[in-house]
């Protein structure tokens, strides 16, 4: 994906690099923590559908 303007992404990484290392490192970890809990919900709702369902009757 690139529908990101550059000017929005050079923005982006001004606002990233104006934070502390510390403040970098704890909202990366944070980030990493809530994307996990986004995927193993996901897996939770996930419709296991069979490859070979039986004939229907």
């Amino acid at each position: 994906m690139n529908d990101t303007p550059e000017y929005v992404k050079q923005k982006q990484l001004e606002i990233w690099l104006a934070k502390s290392p510390e403040e970098r490192l704890r909202l990366t970890l944070v980030m990493n923590d809530e994307l996990y809990a986004f995927w193993n919900e996901g897996r939770k709702n996930d419709v296991k559908i069979p490859l070979n369902p039986p004939p229907s009757k």
